[in-house]
Order: structure tokens, then sequence, then C-alpha cells
């Protein structure tokens, strides 16, 4: 009887050892605040505000405090706005950014960077499309020792000091990556009304992640759906909409939320708001609510949600998905001459 329980014990182990490897790098990472992160949703959103700079980031803690070793999120951005002297019908977006993302005792994870470039098109004043691409590369790795095996199981009890019994090539592996994006983007020159809705799809060359050369495992490739209404419903008073729809391979998640921003300041260079709302994570039936806090001062822009997680996996996280940060800082240039007849951006 013990030596079925060992024997389970091992089999247990190593099947959750290779769901993990084999798993978790067949997905992206996905953010809560994927609304204070254009680049994730797609590269035609490269640029596409009114600020000519923007340099933007994110952090988020999977399931933090609720089980070993939980997923460790970073993803940032720069963009800017590239305008032609001679033609106030188009300007080009140039743009770069970065994400890793690390889980479990091995810290799988994954290091990437790409470079945007996008096309903006001005229809009229109110009405633009935007086409972008995207190009970079990414790497996979692992720690190896810091993983653990049945075979290291003496029969009695755990022992590090024996071998392992499995032997990678390398613990490392890189990758090229490409991807495409169409945006639209609606403004009411009067107010602070604004759309933008658009589709994206990354991972066009489904490059080959498997640590093994002689493997293949395919990175799906991700189609990325997505909308951001801004209603102005008072003179002090928004009201942000946010939704979006992500299918990769066999795995899909959509988010779907609103917010009131109060206007405290409206004095410009001055402006001053809070936004409170929230959000909800549709993964089969139901996965997460997501209470989400900002502030806005001119120039700067903090975001503050956290997961509270509904799914069957809360039984183990006892309801704690995990804390998401955002942080945004634009900066807007005085338009020479030249540049004065551009249509701009809302």
């Amino acid at each position: 009887m013990k030596t079925k329980s060992i024997t389970a014990l091992r089999a247990w182990g190593m099947a959750v050892l290779c769901t993990l490897t084999t798993l978790l790098p067949a997905q992206d990472i996905h953010l809560s605040q994927f609304y204070n992160a254009p680049h994730y949703l797609g590269p035609a959103l490269t640029a596409v505000d009114k600020a000519d700079i923007r340099f933007m980031g994110s952090y988020r803690g999977q399931w933090e405090q609720a089980i070993f070793n939980p997923y460790t999120t970073f993803f940032g951005a720069f963009d800017m706005k590239l305008y032609p002297k001679f033609n106030n019908r188009f300007f080009w977006g140039l743009g770069a950014n970065f994400a890793y993302d690390a889980a479990g005792d091995g810290q799988l994870g994954l290091l990437g960077g790409n470079l945007n470039l996008s096309f903006t098109y001005a229809l009229d004043r109110e009405n633009f499309l935007t086409i972008g691409l995207m190009g970079g590369g990414a790497q996979r790795s692992f720690d190896f020792d810091q993983l653990t095996t049945g075979q290291q199981h003496n029969g009695e009890v755990f022992d590090p000091t024996l071998p392992k019994g499995e032997n990678f090539p390398t613990y490392t592996h890189s990758f090229g990556d490409f991807g495409l994006g169409l945006n639209y983007h609606g403004q009411k020159i009067d107010k602070r009304t604004r759309l933008d809705v658009g589709a994206a799809l990354f991972h066009l060359n489904t490059p080959n992640q498997a640590f093994y050369a002689s493997d293949q495992s395919p990175l799906p490739m991700r189609i990325s759906l997505y909308m951001r209404p801004l209603i102005q419903i008072g003179e002090r008073v928004d009201l942000p909409l946010h939704g979006t729809a992500q299918f990769q391979g066999p795995y899909f998640e959509a988010v779907a939320g609103a917010g009131l921003r109060f206007f405290l300041n409206l004095v410009p260079s001055r402006e001053i708001a809070l936004e409170l709302g929230g959000s909800y994570r549709f993964n089969a039936i139901g996965d997460a609510i997501i209470p989400h806090l900002q502030l806005l001062y001119h120039q700067w822009q903090v975001g503050l949600s956290y997961d509270i997680n509904i799914s069957d996996f809360s039984i183990a996280t006892l309801y704690r998905g995990g804390p998401e940060i955002s942080v945004r800082y634009a900066i807007t240039k005085v338009k020479p001459l030249s540049h004065a007849r551009v249509c701009r951006l809302y």
C-alpha cells in the first residue's frame, strides 16, 4: 500500500510538472487593466492618443498571498507621434514595449520585447483609421535548480541530494514574433466623448517555443478584440466603458466593465479627476470581479485594481485573485506652425 502511494505521488508530481511546462507557455500574459495598456490590445493603438509621447507601465501579482510562487507580471510601453511637415491628414506612430512574466518554483517565464509602427489617417476631424504593425522577439526560460522531481524520493522521504532524473539541453529558448492590428478612433471635438474599437492578431508566425529542438510547441495566434468608449454625461462627469475578448488556441478570456469619472478641477494643465468602477472577467461561467480606482492629474494617471476570484479555484485562493497597478505619463507638445493644421486626437 505504501509503495502504491509513493508511485501515485511521483506520477502526480510529474503530471503537474509536465502540465506546467506545456500549458503555461501556450498563453500570453493577461491584464485586468487592459484599457490602460493599449499595446497589449493591439499595435494599431500605438500613439493613438491626444498626447504626443506616452510612457506606460503595469504590474500584476496573480494569486498573491494565496498560493506559493504566484504569477508576477510586468508590462511596459512607450510611444510617440511623428508628424509629416506638409500633410494634415495623417501621422505616424512609433513605439516599443516589453513584457516579463514568471510563475512557479522553477520561475517558468517569458521575457519579450517589440517595436511598433502605426499609420493613422484622418477621415475628418472626428474620425480616424489606424493600421499597426509589430515585430520583435521573446525568450522562454526556467530555473531547473529550483525544480524537484519524484526521482528524489528515496522510498521514505524526499532527498534533495538525489539526482532529478531529468535532462534538458537548454533552460532558455528564443524566438521571433510578429503581429498586426486595425483601429477606429472616433471623437467629439467639443466634448470629451471618444471611442476606440479594433482588432489585432498576435504571433502571426506561430513561433516554436519548445525547449527540445526536436519538439514542436507552437505558440498559438492570439486574436484580440476590444472597445474603449468614453461618454461625457455632464460638465464634470464621464462614463468610461471597456471590453475585450481574447482568443488563443483553446483559451478564451473576456472582460467588460465601466466606471464613473468625476472631475474635481477642469482648469487646463491642472485637471484632476477621480474614477471609480469595476469589471467582470468571463471565463466559462465566471472568473473574477475586479473593482478599480483611478486618479488622473494632468499628465499623470495611476490605476489600482484587485481581482476577487470567484472561479472554482477560489477554494484554494480564498477569493484572492491579486492586485494590479498601472501608471501613465503623457507629454503633449506645442505644435510648430508647420504642424498646426494636423488633425488632432482628443
